[in-house]
């Protein structure tokens, strides 16, 4: 995926210490930056946008990253946390240190073009399926269609009834960061 558009933000917890509320405030200040509507320039449904957020804190083992994936009303949310930002301690030397992070955030698209999707059909005469009119009817992606001897005709006096077996793949370029869900 390439980034089409990338964000920067900067927040801070002043007396907490809370890394992943000074995370939150970054991501909220680098998405009020941004008026673009890239799904709807690019004609895309904005559950297709995948996002990149890198933030960087002292402490980044103490930032919830689900806690950042929430702050995105919609797409799919890698978050990489680094060790960066700042922490500036309290003028009197006592008490929370000051906690500022930085984030990057990065938005692209799973194009259409950059998925391949292989459909494989099995039905007894594979000669006589129209590849083509498969092909068109394929919502995205690159199609590749075959035929193949194989389902079953059965026959009921003068019709033919066709199970036809399907299989469908679809292959998405390499991802980073993909996390199954729980």
């Amino acid at each position: 995926m390439k980034p089409l558009m990338i964000e920067f933000g900067m927040g801070s917890s002043l007396r907490r210490a809370d890394y992943t509320e000074a995370a939150k405030r970054a991501v909220q200040d680098a998405l009020w930056h941004n008026s673009i509507n890239l799904a709807e320039l690019f004609g895309f449904d904005k559950s297709a946008m995948r996002i990149t957020l890198d933030v960087g804190v002292q402490r980044p083992d103490l930032v919830d990253a689900e806690a950042l994936r929430a702050v995105f009303p919609y797409g799919e949310v890698t978050v990489n946390l680094h060790h960066g930002g700042l922490d500036v301690p309290r003028p009197e030397g006592e008490g929370n240190p000051t906690v500022m992070a930085n984030v990057a955030l990065s938005v692209g698209f799973v194009t259409p073009d950059q998925m391949r999707v292989q459909v494989t059909v099995a039905v007894q005469e594979p000669e006589k399926v129209d590849v083509d009119a498969l092909v068109a009817k394929l919502p995205r992606g690159r199609a590749e269609v075959r035929a193949v001897k194989g389902g079953l005709n059965v026959p009921t006096g003068q019709d033919t009834i066709v199970v036809a077996q399907a299989s469908v793949e679809a292959f998405l370029p390499q991802q980073t960061g993909w996390r199954l869900k729980r």
